[in-house]
Parts: structure tokens; C-alpha cells; sequence
């Protein structure tokens, strides 16, 4: 049996997706290829937590007519026509669900790097346009995308067009070159939009670091924010080592709403104990909440039960991870004119795919986590419903699906998790070719 039959009846179990599949007229190559691709696996994921029939049908629609067409031409002769940097595998889009402490329900998301038949060629050689055309063709259809917010951290983090060459010669062999991400949580209002904006080569351009690309454009977009990005940077200033982290990325909501967060990730590769991660996640003691105290506490958990470890070994909590360590998502809020107190979340983002774990023991390791929460109905489904989302990858085979997970608390959620993963199109499914 080929890929494609194979995937064929995989999605005839998919009732909203058989549906949907029925309503579908020609399509462009490239288009029915990432359809085909990833459909099944978006179609899984919205069934298994609990979307109604129209949900479903809705957000497959909008996914065939809006995601399947920006991922660009299809890959040929094993080979990506653009190489995407989002995930480690090369995937150009990336899922998640999150899990709340306080709610039974999961909300599904994915992320992915838009990208055209110009993308890396030079027409577009750092792919700045494409992702910045989809989201505005969609805001004209889709209620609830704001642009105006996205307009100024695009020009804020881009480059000019004829400086594309003096850049690129700057930047190192295989260094990515990705430049606006988009994401989307698949809210049951309806879709809500994000964006990622790299400030690498604005950064090289200008002869600036990464930093102050980021806080500069943070601050120029309101002064509201400047408690908080004030309290990031000067920790950032403060650390001794020779070289500090960089923001990588500077994250917003496509939304009106003017208490939006804006989000600064840190990827920081000297993360290689407890203590190294939670002074980080609480810039050195310089965030006092009782939010982010309750965050610490989970990462205290969390840290001991990923990494099983013995509670109350600390002289044991030394975990070196080979490669990515951690990634922290500072997220900054407008704060009034008196407040004393930083307006800030944090999440602390780990890298499950360097943990020498199977997909399925990893899946055992977060439904153990699920279960001493109290949440044993999606415990139990956790492993078979990824089984289900990803049938070709080999879970109980393989490590590599699971990306990411990230961790915090919230006085509304409770402990609130992220788990990430990668279809992992080229290595395990074959689609290259």
C-alpha cells in the first residue's frame, strides 16, 4: 500500500474530514499537497478534544483555504523547495495543545512559517513577504484579526530589499533565515491570530544586537510596556558571562485589544540545573508575584518529574540537555501610571526531543503528570490520541513528534501547560519525495 492509500484510509475515519474532502473542488498541486499532508492530523486532534461537528468542519475549511496554500510549493526529488527553521526536523508546521489545571477542556494550535514560490530565492531571499500577505488577506475575511499592531513589528524587524546581499554574507553557513512566523489557536470563537517576528537580521543590518532591535520596538509601540521591558532588559544587562542571551523573537496577538501581551523569547543554552531555571524565569528576583511564585513552585514539580528525579535530591538537579536547553516567553503587559508592581508573565519552554525518551514514554511521563493533578480522563487518552493524530510516526519507536513543553501558572488556569509537536513530515512520513 502506498503513503497516499495509506493516508486515504486513515482519513476515512475522520467523518468531518471525509465531509469536508467531499466539498472540495480542484486543486492546485501544492495546495492538495499539504492538504493531504496535514489535514488528518488537524482533523484528529479538533475530534479528540471535543469540538462540536461544526467546529470542526468550520476550522478544516478555513484551514484548506487559508494554511494549506501559504505553506508554499510542495517538496520534490526528497528535497524542501524552502527550508523551514521552525521545527528540528524541518516541518513548517507545528502543533500543540495546552492542558489547564482548572478546566477539562485542551484548545488546539499549530504554528508555521508561510512560504511562496519567491521564499529564499532572490525575489524574497529572507522570506519577508509572504507571511505578512496571508495575514492580511485573511483579516479582510476573518472577524477579529487586527493589522495594526503586526504593521509596526514588521517594520520594526525588517530589512531593505536591496541590502539582502551584504546580509547574507554576514550570516553563517545554515544559520536560518526565517523572518515572521504565524500561529493560531483554534478557539472555539473562532481562529486566534499571532504572529513571530525574528529580529536577526535587522540586528545584522544595523550593526545593533538582537536586544536592543527587540526593546526598541517594543517601546516604540507604547510606552505602557516600558516597566516591564525595562525589568527584562536590565536583567539581561546584568548577567556577567561574555555573551549574554538574545531576544530571538518578539511575539503579539493580531487583536484591538490595548492590553495585549507583547512577548520577548530568550533562548538561553547555559540552562543546566533547577536554580539556573528559575533565576531566569524570575529575571534574577527581580519578579515578586505571587503568580510568578506559583509558576516556580510548578517548575520545581515539573523539573523533578520530567527528569525523574528523587524529590529532595538538589544536589542531583543537574540536568545537561545536548543542544537547546531552555527557551523562556516573557510575556509583557501595559502597566498604569503609579504601579509598583512589573505586570509579567512567564513560561518556561523545554526541549522533549533531545531527552533520549520514545514519543510513547514521554507521553507515559506527561500522563503521570495529568493524573497527579487530578485530570485522569485525559491521562488516559493522552498517548492514544496522539497515536490517533500521528499514525505514521512510530511513537513506542521513535522520539522526535514531541517538541516542546512549556509551563507556568495563572491564577485562572492553575498550572497551564503547552505540548508541541512535529508531523515530521520528511523523516518519518516520506513526503519529500
Amino acid at each position: 500500500m502506498s503513503i497516499w492509500q495509506e493516508i486515504s484510509a486513515y482519513r476515512q475515519t475522520l467523518s468531518c474530514l471525509e465531509t469536508v474532502n467531499h466539498e472540495i473542488g480542484c486543486e492546485r498541486e501544492d495546495q492538495a499537497f499539504w492538504w493531504q499532508s496535514l489535514s488528518p492530523s488537524l482533523a484528529a486532534l479538533l475530534e479528540k478534544n471535543r469540538y462540536s461537528e461544526e467546529e470542526q468542519q468550520y476550522y478544516l475549511r478555513w484551514f484548506h483555504q487559508w494554511i494549506a496554500p501559504a505553506l508554499g510549493v510542495r517538496p520534490r526529488y526528497g528535497k524542501p523547495y524552502y527550508t523551514s527553521g521552525l521545527t528540528h526536523d524541518k516541518s513548517p508546521l507545528e502543533f500543540s495543545q495546552n492542558w489547564k489545571e482548572n478546566s477539562p477542556d485542551q484548545l488546539v494550535r499549530f504554528t508555521l512559517e508561510p512560504a511562496c514560490r519567491e521564499s529564499g530565492t532572490s525575489s524574497d531571499p529572507f522570506n519577508q513577504n509572504i507571511a505578512r500577505d496571508v495575514i492580511t488577506r485573511m483579516s479582510k475575511h476573518v472577524p477579529g484579526i487586527d493589522l495594526k499592531r503586526f504593521e509596526h513589528f514588521f517594520q520594526e524587524t525588517s530589512v531593505p530589499f536591496e541590502a539582502s546581499d551584504e546580509i547574507a554574507a554576514k550570516l553563517l553557513p545554515g544559520q536560518a533565515r526565517a523572518r515572521v512566523l504565524l500561529a493560531f489557536d483554534l478557539d472555539h470563537g473562532g481562529p486566534v491570530a499571532k504572529a513571530y517576528f525574528v529580529p536577526q537580521l535587522k540586528a545584522t543590518y544595523t550593526g545593533v544586537s538582537q536586544k536592543t532591535v527587540v526593546f526598541d520596538s517594543i517601546r516604540k509601540w507604547s510606552p505602557s510596556y516600558n516597566q516591564s521591558a525595562a525589568a527584562l532588559e536590565g536583567y539581561l544587562d546584568s548577567l556577567p558571562h561574555e555573551k549574554p542571551p538574545q531576544p530571538f523573537l518578539v511575539a503579539i496577538d493580531c487583536d484591538d485589544n490595548p492590553r495585549s501581551r507583547v512577548k520577548v523569547y530568550l533562548n538561553e543554552t547555559s540552562v543546566d540545573s533547577l536554580n539556573k531555571a528559575k533565576e531566569i524565569f524570575s529575571l534574577g528576583g527581580r519578579l515578586k508575584s505571587t503568580t510568578i511564585k506559583e509558576s516556580l513552585k510548578a517548575i520545581d514539580e515539573w523539573w523533578y518529574h520530567i527528569f525523574a528525579l528523587e524529590p529532595g535530591s538538589k544536589s542531583d538537579d543537574k540536568k545537561v540537555l545536548f543542544g537547546p536547553t531552555a527557551v523562556y516567553a516573557f510575556e509583557l503587559r501595559p502597566s498604569e501610571e503609579g504601579q509598583e508592581e512589573i505586570e509579567m508573565e512567564v513560561k518556561l519552554h523545554l526541549p522533549l526531543w533531545v531527552l533520549e525518551q520514545t514519543d510513547a514514554q514521554l507521553s507515559e511521563r506527561l500522563s503521570a503528570w495529568f493524573k497527579k493533578h487530578n485530570h485522569d480522563v485525559f491521562a488516559d487518552r493522552y498517548l492514544p490520541d496522539l497515536e490517533y493524530a500521528f499514525p505514521k510516526n512510530s511513537l513506542g519507536q521513535s522520539a522526535g513528534t514531541h517538541t516542546w513543553v512549556s509551563i507556568t501558572y495563572t491564577p485562572k488556569t492553575g498550572l497551564y501547560m503547552t505540548m508541541y509537536y512535529t508531523p515530521r513530515l520528511p523523516e518519518v512520513n516520506g513526503l519529500w519525495s
